[in-house]
């Protein structure tokens, strides 16, 4: 035969010998919190959280990981009027985001710095917009990225834009050429 040949499990009483602990009381799935990602049987006493508890894995597995985002815009590494905004599932819908943007009143800027993101495919739209320069505007990139929970996760992004980026303290804009 072809394909899988094995072990198999083979037929239960019910369906609850699937889901349920020793005890008959149904296993507890930790979606979040300190146990996230952990099966939990309530144990002989069937209470939640007591000393009889019994959990796998004995560690709860990373659910989250950082993400370090870059943007180079003009060749120029995280300059001023860069922003990035992070989409990634809440409770299973694509509505939790974070966005963080170059404060020029701060320390100098390294870059963003998001944490607590879940692990998965994520979306992230990084753009710069030249507030300082009439007729310059906001280029936008959208980009996936893998975030791996446990591990630092970096992104850098390059932009090339029609405006010339300037540094904290010097922002330009091109002037036109109005020689006929």
């Amino acid at each position: 035969g072809y394909g899988w040949q094995g072990p198999y499990i083979r037929s239960f009483a019910s369906n609850t010998d699937w889901t349920s602990d020793a005890w008959g009381q149904p296993f507890e799935w930790a979606t979040s919190g300190s146990t996230a990602g952990q099966i939990i049987s309530k144990g002989a006493d069937g209470t939640l959280s007591t000393a009889d508890d019994i959990s796998y894995p004995l560690s709860p597995p990373p659910t989250t990981g950082p993400l370090a985002v870059n943007v180079v815009t003009n060749g120029v590494a995280n300059a001023f009027g860069v922003a990035a905004k992070l989409y990634y599932p809440v409770d299973g819908v694509q509505t939790g985001t974070a966005m963080q943007s170059f404060d020029p009143a701060g320390d100098p800027f390294d870059g963003f710095s998001f944490t607590g993101i879940p692990a998965g495919v994520r979306a992230a739209i990084l753009n710069h917009t030249d507030a300082g320069c009439p007729g310059c505007g906001t280029d936008v990139r959208v980009v996936s990225l893998e975030v791996v929970a446990g591990q630092t996760n970096i992104l850098e992004v390059r932009i090339e834009t029609s405006c010339q980026v300037g540094v904290v303290g010097s922002l330009s804009c091109p002037i036109p050429d109005i020689t006929p």
